[in-house]
């Protein structure tokens, strides 16, 4: 991005949304204003496997605020982490400060405000719908200053968005697409960590047995209440209850680690020539229609979308029509 003139709104796009031709269609469009002049943006996108990623970079103040449209299934959820300089976002009448080392996770698809005051480095990182299992409006803004006494791994993920951001360009695509993975395995933690800090809430430890054994009987495609249920000797209803005390849902939960699955060998190039069905079926996912309109719904794309995606090259923005 070029030098800008002070005080005028610009819109910018294509940082995350690469794909798109125009800014009516892009999911990353905001309205970026720039306080002092002169004043300089750099976008620097990448790719962590199947996660767009781009390094903000700028020496005076900016204000950034998403455009204004309806929600998309499509937009995600959107990790920032402050490298540099100072700020704060706002979403949903939540401000949180941003200090150097401090992270925010927000929803792409609801309006937010973000101001930069450099020199500053904001690295951020676009999670696709379905990354994370439940999100909920006080989750949205996840400041580790004065909570890290109360959640350590918030600490953790900091110093790993840190590292992360000098390293991406050097990570190939399987090894982004298991970075990947990590982090949103680690922000789930930060979140289960904070609620429990704030509401001493628990895990049981049938629970995680129960989560251990989805995991492991994955590809099996009778995988369900009555067989998870029988397994360790309990009822269905009181399986059902189980998840429910956890803000979970059974079949929600299995249906989430498969695509996770799913998503992470639509990204492995050494898979790129097996049919995305049969990817499917090997996660227990046997009807090709069921599985392609729960992918959608799920991650706002197709899941043949979903690997051209992940497998295009790691490094610059590819502008190109959208599919048709």
């Amino acid at each position: 991005m070029a030098d800008r003139q002070a005080g005028r709104d610009e819109l910018v796009y294509g940082y995350l949304d690469t794909t798109a031709s125009q800014a009516r269609r892009a999911l990353d469009t905001v309205r970026v204003r720039l306080l002092e002049h002169p004043g300089q943006v750099l976008l620097r996108p990448r790719r962590l496997g199947s996660v767009p990623t781009c390094e903000i970079s700028g020496a005076g103040r900016a204000w950034v605020r998403s455009r204004r449209r309806p929600p998309t299934a499509g937009a995600g959820h959107l990790l920032g982490v402050a490298l540099s300089g100072r700020g704060w976002l706002e979403q949903q009448g939540r401000r949180v400060p941003l200090d150097p080392g401090g992270f925010v996770l927000y929803d792409g698809a609801l309006p937010f405000q973000l101001s930069l005051a450099g020199p500053y480095r904001y690295f951020l990182l676009h999670f696709a719908p379905g990354t994370f299992r439940t999100l909920t409006p006080a989750d949205l803004c996840v400041p580790p200053g004065e909570e890290t006494a109360l959640v350590p791994s918030a600490r953790l993920l900091s110093a790993m968005l840190a590292e992360l951001a000098s390293q991406v360009e050097r990570l190939e695509t399987v090894t982004g697409q298991e970075v990947a993975e990590h982090v949103a395995a680690l922000v789930e933690t930060v979140l289960r960590e904070r609620a429990r800090a704030g509401y001493a809430r628990e895990v049981p430890p049938l629970f995680r047995r129960v989560l251990l054994h989805i995991d492991q009987h994955l590809a099996d495609s009778a995988l369900g209440p009555e067989s998870i249920a029988q397994a360790h000797h309990i009822s269905v209803r009181s399986l059902h209850k189980l998840f429910q005390a956890q803000d979970r849902s059974v079949l929600g939960h299995v249906r989430h680690q498969r695509l996770r699955q799913i998503r992470r060998d639509l990204a492995d190039p050494t898979l790129a020539q097996v049919p995305v069905r049969h990817l499917a079926a090997r996660w227990g996912m046997h009807d090709a229609s069921h599985f392609s309109k729960v992918f959608r719904v799920a991650h706002g794309m197709s899941p043949s979308a979903f690997r051209r995606n992940a497998l295009r090259p790691a490094t610059g923005p590819e502008r190109r029509p959208e599919d048709e």
